[in-house]
């Protein structure tokens, strides 16, 4: 089942983000996982929400996720992000492919 990373961020320093970005693109690409969305506009249409910089990372399943997650390559990056921006993230589980 495919795994999903929903995030919020504000962006606090835009110069130190973007070695954030870049970094984390690629290492998101050599997992075989995707960015479906990652900024752009955006308007809510029903109830109230704050939102700033979303994105939505996909990944293959949930063990392709942890082994992201707990990489060296990404853990060292992670501060530059906190440092960065604040906000949110969420992992959601996909939808369960039938057959």
């Amino acid at each position: 089942m495919k795994i999903y990373v929903i995030g919020n961020l504000e962006i606090t320093d835009l110069d130190q983000f973007l070695v954030y970005s870049r970094r984390v693109r690629e290492l998101v690409a050599e997992c075989g996982a995707r960015f479906l969305v990652r900024g752009g506009d955006n308007y809510p249409i029903e109830g109230t929400w704050e939102t700033h910089r979303l994105i939505v990372i996909e990944f293959p399943s949930r063990e392709v996720y942890d082994r992201f997650y707990a990489s060296q390559a990404y853990q060292d990056i992670i501060p530059v992000r906190q440092q960065s921006s604040r906000g949110s993230l969420v992992v959601v589980d996909g939808v369960p492919d039938v057959a």
